[in-house]
């Protein structure tokens, strides 16, 4: 029998998790890293280095591929203290309470620090806005349990406390989070509904770029239905089941009708992205249970005027 994914331990010390028998063929660290899905790869890579993690009791290199079924015993260090510089950015906050808080995020912010940014990232304004925000998925991730392209607008979930953040992590975990999107996508969409059932990994073109990878990429599905047939476009609402890196971009992309003015996975001057000015994917709604009340909670974000002017000028002949 698969165990699920464990919870993050009330407080940093051992921690032991059976690796299941679908991890056989995989890294250490990759399988490691599925096993706590509310740490980053980089963090649990760390963690093998540093000498924390025993696979039946012996210290591997995170490069080694497992068979399932192994006993891993990891020593989770206690969460650093965030270093970023908090920086009084607005926010447009669509609810909060005592454990969350829910925005609506803009295009064109990154949610957090990497690839040499360090500031102007919703994270900074996170810390400007709220003091000793649980940091379980790293330093520059201050409440953060998921995330948003920089490019992608739309609804988001912050985590005020450590116990909010583990009861979070564990929804995403275990698919109990339930989200939409809206998208405009190039050319005719086949059909009124249907799923695209395609693994994603790393990109071989570049390590900041996705792809669908047949052969080593982790299992991803995007259900969708088509909301409004423009002339040469078509609006599509999106259910991504799994939430991998560039999720509905790759899968979009590999239907042949990537998303409108997508700077990493469109076409060079495809018709519409002049007009559109930015990319039109939006997280329109996300719908979970509370973390503390376990009440169903369901939180929309609008469609921005840029995206509602982009949608006026494509549906023009």
């Amino acid at each position: 029998m698969t165990e699920r994914t464990p919870p993050p331990p009330e407080s940093p010390g051992p921690v032991t998790v059976v690796l299941p028998a679908d991890a056989a063929g995989l890294r250490l660290d990759r399988a490691l890293a599925d096993r706590f899905p509310d740490r980053s790869r980089t963090i649990v890579s760390a963690w093998i280095e540093d000498g924390r993690v025993t696979v039946d009791g012996r210290v591997l290199a995170g490069r080694t591929k497992v068979r399932g079924g192994e006993r891993v015993t990891v020593d989770v260090p206690p969460p650093r203290p965030t270093t970023l510089v908090p920086e009084d950015r607005p926010l447009t906050v669509i609810h909060e309470d005592a454990t969350l808080l829910v925005i609506d995020k803009p295009s064109g912010l990154t949610v957090h620090p990497g690839s040499g940014q360090r500031d102007g990232t919703l994270a900074n304004a996170l810390v400007h806005r709220l003091r000793d925000l649980p940091t379980p998925g790293g330093a520059d991730r201050p409440g953060i349990v998921h995330r948003l392209d920089k490019d992608t607008s739309g609804v988001m979930v912050v985590a005020k406390t450590e116990a909010a953040h583990r009861a979070l992590t564990r929804q995403f975990a275990s698919r109990e989070v339930h989200k939409e999107y809206v998208a405009v996508v190039h050319g005719r969409v086949e059909g009124e509904r249907g799923r695209i059932d395609l693994p994603i990994g790393r990109s071989t073109a570049g390590r900041t770029k996705m792809a669908v990878r047949p052969e080593g990429g982790r299992h991803a599905v995007t259900e969708w239905a088509v909301e409004e047939r423009l002339p040469r476009h078509t609006v599509v609402r999106c259910f991504p089941v799994t939430g991998r890196t560039h999720q509905l971009r790759v899968h979009w992309l590999s239907q042949r009708h990537p998303i409108v003015h997508d700077p990493v996975y469109g076409w060079a001057s495809a018709a519409g992205d002049d007009v559109a000015g930015r990319l039109l994917l939006h997280a329109h709604r996300i719908s979970f249970a509370h973390p503390g009340t376990g009440e169903p909670l369901s939180f929309e974000a609008p469609l921005p005027p840029a995206f509602l002017a982009a949608l006026e000028a494509l549906r023009r002949p």
